[in-house]
């Protein structure tokens, strides 16, 4: 593994260590307080960025300054850096009574409020549609569920069904179509995830859930079970979230 695919591992697993204990702290009706162990005068640092990132949320923290000497290099961040992004995957599906044609003019019939919402809530990239599916990928959680609710408000109805997932991708140019793509495992999780969303509802990884609440956004979530992905070697925790 390459030094910068190291640190994004590290960045994902912080958002889950701490949205997690947030997660754990609300179920025992307690609070989750953060301890974070850092150098002094390291601005740049990963400890320094996750205790940032922690005081944002108006939680309380303890802060350990210790001294220690670190020769370390720093990568060099380039185009084609792994790197923590939300994967969202949606699926227009307005139901087995509605048939084919007239599920696919439904579709294109809100394709310009789609487009409207998209330009408000702008992917980092945009994967693409499989037939009725669209991917989108964002830098964050919160932003894909700001985007998944003003998509799913939109209409027409509740025909939309909503999975998101959070893993390390890497951003290559497609020398075929001249656009910017991602590859990593997040983008086929999320796929195999909307077979077990209902309609009109949206249902997001645990690793989604934990990164939603380490962050400050106030989303209602409950698990509601596991996903079994192929080719991921273990289950999944899933859960949902009011749309």
């Amino acid at each position: 593994m390459s030094r910068v695919a190291f640190v994004a591992e590290i960045a994902l697993a912080d958002s889950i260590a701490m949205g997690m204990a947030v997660i754990k702290a609300r179920q025992f009706e307690t609070e989750a307080i953060q301890l974070v162990v850092t150098a002094p005068n390291r601005s740049g640092s990963h400890s320094e960025r996750v205790r940032k990132s922690w005081r944002e949320t108006g939680r309380r923290q303890h802060l350990l300054a210790i001294e220690w000497q670190d020769d370390a290099v720093q990568p060099e961040h380039a185009a084609n850096d792994y790197r923590l992004i939300t994967v969202l995957a949606l699926v227009f599906a307005p139901g087995p009574s509605v048939a084919r044609d007239r599920a696919d003019d439904l579709l294109v019939s809100c394709l310009p409020a789609l487009g409207t919402v998209l330009a408000s809530h702008r992917p980092l990239v945009n994967l693409g549609w499989f037939d009725r599916t669209l991917l989108l990928a964002y830098p964050a959680a919160a932003d894909a569920v700001r985007a998944a609710k003003a998509i799913v408000a939109a209409g027409p109805g509740p025909m939309w069904r909503v999975a998101g997932h959070i893993g390390i991708l890497r951003p290559v140019e497609d020398p075929v179509s001249g656009r910017r793509l991602l590859f990593g495992q997040a983008i086929g999780v999320s796929l195999q995830m909307l077979r077990a969303v209902p309609e009109g509802a949206m249902i997001v990884s645990d690793v989604f859930a934990a990164a939603l609440n380490a962050g400050d956004v106030p989303v209602e979530a409950e698990p509601v079970g596991e996903l079994e992905p192929e080719g991921l070697g273990e289950p999944i925790g899933l859960w949902a979230l009011r749309l």
